[in-house]
């Protein structure tokens, strides 16, 4: 049975798209067959799909499903043998489409940029997960800070703001994930090309920050008695 990744934040701009596309390819690189669902509007993970095709890489599948579709197909998605994971690139904003998802997740992982605009947009999505979590017992929550600027004091201070606004959700289902993704040219233009940044440039810091990324995702997602370690 599959399990189903929405990759959700209600602030336009915190690399949603950016994220589901490493985690697509990073995920397929360590072997799980990968289906993803664009529900954005802007159709930004479908257009970077197709540059891959045209390159012949295509090593997971993806669709867009129209709203009023998403629970009946999801709940047939995940009894494929043939999937691992589904993973849905949300909308930016907490619309029907963005709850449908979310209730329907087994976990959701939220890119968080360290600005007082994201910080407390990222607050609403937290309450809005934690009402989930109330009828959803098996859902986990991640967040991470994205697109990280090592001299900028307020990217220092964004984890702790995290982690106090993630203490009204229970304890080993929310995550602060250690690993940071730094800004760098090399993640933007990696997505004009329909490449991850792990093709585009192997040797870049954000190369390895998502692959020790998706380490952490894939420890959050075991059962809380088998995880090596939590943070939340």
């Amino acid at each position: 049975m599959a399990i189903i990744i929405s990759i959700a934040n209600q602030k336009g701009g915190a690399g949603k798209t950016t994220t589901a596309q490493q985690i697509a390819v990073e995920l397929s690189v360590v072997g799980y067959r990968i289906h993803v669902i664009d529900m954005d509007p802007q159709a930004s993970f479908t257009q970077w799909y197709r540059h891959r095709r045209k390159q012949g890489l295509n090593s997971f599948s993806v669709v867009t499903i129209p709203t009023g579709l998403l629970i009946e197909d999801l709940s047939e998605l995940k009894q494929r043998s043939d999937l691992d994971i589904i993973l849905i690139d949300c909308p930016g904003n907490i619309v029907d489409i963005t709850m449908a998802a979310v209730q329907a997740s087994d976990a959701v992982i939220t890119p968080v940029r360290a600005t007082g605009l994201d910080l407390e947009a990222t607050k609403y999505m937290i309450l809005f997960v934690a009402s989930v979590m109330k009828e959803n017992k098996n859902l986990r929550f991640m967040l991470f800070h994205n697109a990280k600027h090592a001299s900028r004091r307020l990217d220092k201070e964004g984890e702790i703001s995290l982690v106090k606004a993630t203490k009204s959700i229970p304890g080993q289902r929310a995550f602060i994930l250690k690993t940071a993704i730094t800004d760098t040219a090399a993640v933007a233009e990696a997505g004009m090309t329909g490449l991850s940044v792990r093709e585009y440039a192997p040797k870049s810091p954000s190369s390895s920050q998502y692959r020790k990324l998706i380490m952490e995702i894939l420890e959050c997602l075991k059962p809380a008695d088998k995880q090596i370690s939590a943070s939340a």
